[in-house]
């Protein structure tokens, strides 16, 4: 075989290694085993001849970038990306809404009138069932006891506000 042929079959391998470094693991094994693949190809290149070097060299230096833009812009979407940023691991959005927040910190300002009951002892702060969700409740004034009923009286962001029902 070629040179030339060896040479365009160690660059593909590389862009192979660089795609696979996207959805492996590797602690950058893979990336720089791409490197070098592509280095000994572009060296191919040049002992077949200085032009097909030249070329490999220009291609990887405008492809790199290119390659690298489209990667970071995959990359959060794989497996990996999300298990490691601790996105949501469907990769969609369950309610539709509210892209990248919390689905509970969407709906909270609807609970506002909703009753429920306390879970666990409000003192001040403690668990509640709301429409069959467990959130953490603050109680407005006072201590309310486990097994209360309670109804939210403002819900803003993180923080929900109940007040016992008599």
């Amino acid at each position: 075989m070629s040179m030339a042929l060896w040479g365009m079959i160690l660059i593909g391998v590389a862009i192979l290694l660089f795609s696979l470094e996207l959805f492996v693991p590797s602690g950058m094994i893979l990336g720089i085993g791409g490197m070098v693949s592509l280095v000994a190809g572009i060296v191919c290149l040049f002992i077949q001849s200085q032009e097909l070097g030249l070329i490999g060299i220009v291609v990887s230096l405008i492809g790199l970038p290119i390659f690298f833009v489209m990667a970071i812009r995959v990359w959060p979407t794989t497996p990996i990306a999300r298990f490691l940023t601790l996105g949501n691991p469907r990769g969609d959005d369950a309610d539709g809404e509210g892209a990248g927040k919390p689905r509970e910190a969407t709906d909270r300002s609807a609970m506002v009138g909703k009753v429920g009951q306390a879970q666990t002892g409000l003192r001040p702060v403690g668990t509640c069932v709301i429409d069959g969700d467990r959130h953490e409740c603050l109680a407005e004034s006072g201590v309310i006891e486990a097994g209360s009923r309670v109804r939210v009286v403002h819900a803003d962001g993180m923080q929900i506000k109940v007040r016992a029902v008599e």
